[in-house]
Formats: structure tokens, sequence, C-alpha cells
């Protein structure tokens, strides 16, 4: 047989791309197709199709010399392959990879994008009107020139932020760094036009920590929530980098910040003095500034209460604690004898104390309150100035 019957995979790909099938010398019962998508299907003699798997293709076929895209049938021991006459294509060229012979061909009619492959048994898109599909003998040979699809891959986005409710309290991190929690979404665009693939594989990482890996498709998005291993200062900002990729796509990439929340420049704390410990709960618990304004009302656990990054204290706020069966924003309605709890402002790691708020109900189970303490100049200026 000629040469030019048989060529290497980079020709059979060049061929694929052209609109034909194409097949390994050895090959009798199937075939290798692109279609729309740019995915290459595997088209068997018995009109199975699917996409080709790894199992199917291995290095022997990169490396393969005895690629097609004529039947067995066609295959001949002389020098010439194929006439272009009787169901049998002229072996492809690059110079006319559209067709085997236009001198043969009656017609030349684009496949629609949303058919699948014929699975038909012949050579590239040439067929037989008698002789079905590729291999027959006698009819007109047709050629098929599929349209070339315009493949659109998406845009990849992403949304990153941290999760610290106001502020980061000095007093819990007394080396001056946290470890921060990001919580964040990356998404995939679905952008009209031929897909590039069905799934892509997506990667969210910061400097050399991977924050989250996954497959999405177009249109598809994911959630998560990543814990910074690495120290941070409260108010740097991170950069985060996300990618996808799939077959024959490039580099599909953005990247996004998160904003670390900065130190809290006030925050107040309730301890209990009662010995063997409080219950959880500190009670209804009111925080005004100086000019009556609340800036707090709420139902705090003990610890830290961040008063925010950008509120001032100054002198004559108050704190105001209190227990009632009925109102506020969390009644009570029970009894206890160890709800004594002291209050104390903090600012850049030195605090003072500015009263104490004795709850204990645990003999008439009734109200109990408010508890109002007015913070002095004189507090103010014992803490450390930040």
């Amino acid at each position: 047989m000629s040469t030019s019957q048989l060529f290497d995979w980079p020709t059979a790909k060049a061929a694929l791309n052209a609109g034909w099938r194409v097949r390994r010398n050895g090959w009798t019962n199937r075939w290798l197709e692109r279609w729309t998508g740019g995915l290459i299907w595997l088209i068997l003699a018995d009109g199975t199709k699917r996409v080709v798997q790894n199992t199917d293709f291995g290095a022997d076929e990169f490396l393969a010399l005895d690629w097609t895209n004529l039947p067995a049938e066609c295959v001949t021991t002389g020098t010439t392959a194929g006439t272009g006459t009787n169901g049998c294509p002229l072996p492809y060229s690059p110079d006319t990879p559209g067709s085997s012979d236009s001198s043969t061909s009656d017609s030349s009619s684009p496949v629609s994008p949303d058919q699948t492959p014929s699975g038909d048994s012949g050579a590239g898109q040439v067929g037989s009107s008698s002789g079905g599909g590729g291999g027959g003998s006698g009819g007109t040979s047709t050629t098929i020139q599929r349209t070339k699809q315009t493949v659109v891959w998406p845009t990849i986005s992403l949304t990153i932020e941290d999760t610290q409710v106001n502020c980061y309290e000095r007093s819990n991190y007394p080396d001056g760094f946290v470890k921060p929690i990001f919580i964040g979404t990356v998404s995939l665009s679905n952008p009209s036009g031929t897909p590039g693939a069905s799934v892509l594989f997506v990667s969210v990482t910061n400097g050399p920590s991977t924050v989250v890996s996954c497959t999405l498709g177009p249109g598809g998005s994911y959630g998560f929530q990543w814990s910074d291993p690495y120290s941070a200062y409260p108010g740097s900002t991170l950069t985060f980098t996300a990618r996808a990729w799939a077959s024959g796509s490039s580099d599909i990439q953005t990247t996004a910040t998160a904003k670390l929340l900065d130190w809290c420049q006030y925050s107040l704390a309730f301890d209990c003095e009662v010995d063997g410990g409080c219950h959880e709960g500190v009670g209804w618990v009111t925080v005004r500034d100086a000019n009556a304004t609340i800036i707090y009302d709420g139902c705090p656990n003990q610890g830290s209460l961040g008063m925010g990054a950008g509120v001032t204290i100054t002198a004559g706020c108050s704190v105001s604690v209190q227990y009632s069966n009925t109102d506020g924003p969390c009644p009570g309605g029970h009894c206890c004898d160890a709800a004594k709890f002291r209050v104390t402002l903090w600012h850049s790691g030195a605090s003072v104390l500015i009263g104490e708020a004795n709850l204990n109900n645990g003999d008439d189970c009734g109200n109990r309150g408010p508890f109002t303490f007015t913070i002095s100049q004189e507090q103010i200026d014992s803490l450390e100035t930040p």
C-alpha cells in the first residue's frame, strides 16, 4: 500500500478537525469523530457511540503511523488508494481537508450542531445512497462538510470575605496576629454559543495554599469556608486567585481580595463573679454613646463584646445590664442565684472595671436591674493609648 494512505497522529488530528472520521488501519470496527463541543467520539460498527475515554486511546495511538480516513475495503496494496468513486474517498491530505474530491461530490451539507454522531460505518463523512455507509459499492458518494463551530468558554468569578463579626478584640489575640476564617463563592458564567466543555476543573488559591478545588459546569457555583493556616494582621488585605480549566481551554482565571476586619478600638467584657461560674448568657445589655444613641442592644454571652472598629468610646457612654421576665430581646422566665457579672472596658490590651451587675433572682425569680454604669474620663485615661 502507499504510505499516502496512512499517516501519523498529528495528520489524523487535522483530519478530525476538518470533519473526517479516522481510524487506525488495524481497526475494522470503530472510528474516531470530532463533534460539537470539541469532543472526540468513538463510533462502533454496531452503532454504539460515546466520548473517547483514556482506555480507548493510549501512547501507541499517539506514536502510530497507520492512521487513515479510508475504510478497510478502500485501503489498497497499490500506489493509489481510493478514487473518489464507489464510496471510496481519496486519502486525507492537509491540502484538501474539506472533501475527498470536489469533482465526485454531489453536495456539501452542514451538520446541525445539535445532531449526535450518526454511528454509520464508512470513512469520514462520505456515504453511499445504496452502499450503506462509506464502504459499499455503487450509488453516488456524497461528501458532508461540517460547519465550523466557535467554542465559547465561560468566565470565572470569585467573592470572598472575612467572617469576623465587627472587629478583632486584642484581648483574645495577645500576640498581635489572628488566624482568619473566610467564606466565599466561586462561579462560572453560562455563555451562549457552543460550550467548550460540560465540566471544568476549578481551584481557588491564596499564595501556596489551596483554598478549595471542585468541578463545575457552565452556570454553576460553589460556596466554601476556609481557615487560613497562616497568621495574619487585622486590617491587612489577602489576594485570592480562582482558575478553571478543561481540555482545549485557555487560562480562565480571576483574582479577588478580602480585607481582614481591623482591631476593635474598644470592647466590653462580662465575667462571672460567682464561685463555680455563671450561666452562659449575661442578660439584656444596652450600650449608649455620650449622646444617648444606642450603639448596642442585645443579649451577649460571657467574654468580649466588640463595639466595632469604627466605634469610639468617650466619657459619658453608658452600659446598662438587666434581667426581665417579659421585656427586651431575651425575656427570661427563670430563677438564678449565679448571675453576678463584672463589666470591664478594654482598649489596646488594657482594661478597667466600670461596674458590677448582680442579676441574682433565686429568691423570687423576679426582674433585676437595670444596672447602669457611665464611663468616666478618668477610666478612659487609665487605658493605654493604642
